[in-house]
Formats: structure tokens, C-alpha cells, sequence
């Protein structure tokens, strides 16, 4: 897309200044008098935006694609920002496939089915998040609650009620949707880089963060359903996964007051506790696998290490924002 440039001068009007916009822009933007613009400014810059900008939509030929396939093609137009797809099929659709287009909705926030006839379906977007962080943060809750619920699993065995296996993969379940739901929103905002870029500076790191969140999810479920199907009995293991629930709020909350901050709310001594715990990464894996390998737990041990690399990667990412937030300053 072309960037073009004016030069304006500001004119008196009543008590205020006022700006006349390029008469091309209005014209390819469809503005009139009367039409709403969005405004967005920091520092000394300011952003004229037209109303909420072109809404994407796409077409998938059911007949086209195998079943198994419909589910991973849905999801990455839905992480893409595509607003409405239209499942279109020459024969008629029965209650069979719709019920599995709507199961594979559970895998795309937002997305729900608006219009049907007997041949397609056409799903968009009803709600979604409007910034990346927004999404992020029920990331972070809900991989808050998966490690609560696998600490309260784990002090529980052997004999664990059925219902927290359940609970704990419905949990993870959530937050792969807030996972994707973020990897759609920072797409959205590379839409429009000119009126975010105070947004795209900070978009790698939510986007690590949120896949390491994800990844935390996935081992925290599958500790406990290794532990359960095996039987084990570790004393130790509910206070390892408590010591790495501690230090996931930790670094959690140092990364959450560095976005919010744009890194402003970092310091040397944050930098000082971040390195300490990466650091300690030689020390835990040195100490507490071992001993989790000696009772019996091979698979056990190796979810707990990943639990730990993950949240030390945060930590990583967590240090570079305190840090650009800091040199930036200077």
C-alpha cells in the first residue's frame, strides 16, 4: 500500500484548531460529513483512523477438503482476521456436519454461526478482544487455575476424583482458545502498523509469552494424568508444583506491570530478580529432578524441567521489555 503525504496547516475554529483531511482519503474511505474517525495519539503523534476498516471474509469448499482437515483450516483463518467464512457445499448439508462445525467453533472465540441454508454455513465474528494483552491476561488466569487444580490432584492421590482430570483439560482447552485468540488480535494490529505502533513494539513478546502459557498448560495436564495412570505416589511432587506455581505469579506478574507499562515500570532491581531465577535453572534441574526420577517418576520429572524451562523463558522475554523500557528512557 502506498504512503502518501500532506502537508496541512492547522486553522482557527471557534475556540479549537482544526485539521482538513485529503480529499482522496475520504473519498477511497467512503467518509462524509457527519462520518465518524477514530483518533489515536501519543507523544507527538496522532493517527486519523476511518471507522472500524474493511471486514474480511472468505469462502471453503466442504466438498474440497477432507473432515479431519476443516478444523486447522477454520482456526488459522479465524488467528489470520478473517471476520465471516462461508462452508459451502453442493450437497446439502446434514445435522451430523453441522453439529461438528459447531464443535470446532469451541476452538474460536468469537466465532459463531450467523446465517445457514441448506448448503452452507457462514460463521463470524460476534465478540472479540480489541488488544492483544486483553487476551493475554485470561492466558495468564487460566494457567493460573490449571495449577491450582493439578496442585489440589496431585496432593489427592492415588485416590483422585475422575471430575479433576476432566477439570484440568476443559481448562487447558480455555487456554488454547485464549492462545488463539491472541495470535488473532496481533494479526489484526499488523493490519494497521501506522496507527499501532506503539502496540507492534510489544507484539513479539505477548506472542512468545502466550505460546510458553500454553505450553505450561499442556504439561501440567499431562503430569497429572502420568501421574494418575501410573499410580505414583511422590510426596515431594504437590510441593514442586506448588514452588513452580510461586514462581509462575511471580514472573507472571513482573511481565503483566512491564506491558502495562510499556517496560516503564521496570527496574534494575526487577532485572536483578529475573537473572537470579534463570539462573537457578542449573541448580533446580541439578536438584529436584533426580529426586522425582528416584521415586519412580521418569515422565513426571521430565513435565516438571519443562514447567520450569517455560516459566524461565517467560522470564527471559519479561527482562528484554524491563530492559527496552529502560534504554528508551536514557
Amino acid at each position: 500500500m502506498e504512503v502518501r503525504q500532506a502537508l496541512r496547516s492547522l486553522q482557527k475554529l471557534g475556540g479549537s484548531l482544526a485539521l482538513y483531511l485529503p480529499k482522496d482519503w475520504c473519498d477511497e474511505n467512503g467518509l462524509r460529513r457527519g462520518s465518524k474517525v477514530v483518533l489515536r495519539y501519543w507523544g507527538k503523534t496522532l493517527i486519523v483512523e476511518a471507522g472500524e476498516g474493511e471486514r474480511r471474509e472468505a469462502s471453503v469448499d466442504l466438498d474440497a477438503i477432507l473432515e479431519g482437515n476443516l478444523k486447522y483450516v477454520l482456526i488459522s483463518l479465524y488467528i489470520l482476521g478473517f471476520d465471516r467464512v462461508r462452508l459451502l457445499s453442493k450437497k446439502r448439508i446434514g445435522l451430523s456436519m453441522r453439529r461438528y462445525i459447531l464443535s470446532l467453533l469451541s476452538y474460536t472465540p468469537g466465532y459463531e454461526i450467523v446465517e445457514e441454508g441448506e448448503n452452507f454455513v457462514d460463521v463470524a465474528i460476534i465478540r472479540e478482544a480489541r488488544d492483544p494483552t486483553e487476551a493475554l491476561l485470561r492466558e495468564f488466569s487460566g494457567v493460573s487455575t490449571v495449577f491450582r487444580y493439578s496442585i489440589e490432584a496431585l496432593e489427592r492421590t492415588p485416590a483422585v476424583p475422575e471430575e479433576y482430570i476432566d477439570a484440568v483439560e476443559e481448562l487447558d482447552s480455555e487456554v488454547d482458545r485464549a492462545w488463539l485468540e491472541v495470535e488473532r488480535t496481533i494479526y489484526k494490529v499488523a493490519e494497521r502498523p501506522l496507527s499501532r505502533l506503539h502496540e507492534m513494539r510489544l507484539s513479539v513478546p505477548i506472542l512468545l509469552v502466550s505460546r510458553y502459557l500454553e505450553r505450561i498448560s499442556d504439561h501440567l495436564v499431562q503430569l497429572v494424568r502420568e501421574v494418575l495412570e501410573a499410580g505414583l505416589q511422590q510426596p515431594d511432587l504437590p510441593l514442586q508444583v506448588r514452588d513452580l506455581s510461586a514462581a509462575y505469579h511471580e514472573v507472571a506478574e513482573m511481565f503483566k506491570d512491564a506491558v502495562r507499562s510499556r517496560g516503564s515500570a521496570g527496574s534494575i532491581d526487577s532485572v536483578v530478580r529475573l537473572t537470579s531465577f534463570i539462573e537457578n535453572k542449573k541448580s533446580f534441574r541439578r536438584g529436584v529432578v533426580p529426586r522425582l526420577r528416584r521415586e519412580g517418576g521418569l515422565l513426571a520429572a521430565y513435565h516438571v524441567m519443562r514447567v520450569y524451562d517455560y516459566i524461565t523463558d517467560i522470564a527471559e522475554v519479561t527482562m528484554n521489555v524491563i530492559v527496552d523500557g529502560l534504554y528508551r528512557q536514557a
